[in-house]
């Protein structure tokens, strides 16, 4: 995890240039930041980034909810300074890089309570939050493999 308030705008575009236009490691990228810099409605927030556009210094912001916030580029910037806010409950917003490549590396599930309705409940969300996941981690790699093989194309061309 990096706090955007100890790392700056460098340290984030070579995060973001390591897991995305690298693509070696099958690693993604989340970022938490505050929407209101980026013109958006809502407080704080946590998106994945899908892709990195390196003319304009851009990463591609991918938010769950789309049918309120449609994917958009992000001058990288602008997002560092949307997570330099100040998190009310911790430090300053950041972003975290997530290494898919081995599962020991993914955290483990936290245990279910006794209850057996909030068992289901607190299973149900989870499920959903693990689908959202793979779908966004699944985009992410998509991407660089799409990424790489117009390279290649256009290298061939």
């Amino acid at each position: 995890a990096f706090h955007a308030g100890q790392h700056g705008v460098e340290a984030l575009r070579e995060s973001v240039r390591e897991s995305l236009v690298q693509c070696g490691g099958h690693t993604a990228l989340t970022v938490n930041f505050q929407r209101a810099p980026l013109t958006l409605k809502g407080g704080g927030h946590h998106s994945v980034l899908a892709a990195y556009h390196n003319a304009s210094d851009s990463a591609l912001l991918l938010d769950v909810a789309t049918y309120k916030f449609p994917p958009m580029w992000v001058p990288l910037p602008l997002l560092h300074a949307a997570m330099a806010t100040l998190d009310p409950f911790a430090d300053s917003r950041g972003w975290v890089r997530i290494d898919a490549s081995d599962p020991a590396h993914l955290p483990p599930s936290p245990p279910l309570p006794a209850d057996p309705f909030i068992g289901l409940v607190a299973m149900l969300a989870l499920s959903i939050g693990a689908v959202l996941g793979v779908g966004m981690l699944l985009g992410t790699l998509l991407s660089c493999c799409w990424r790489k093989l117009r390279a290649r194309r256009s290298r061939g061309a």
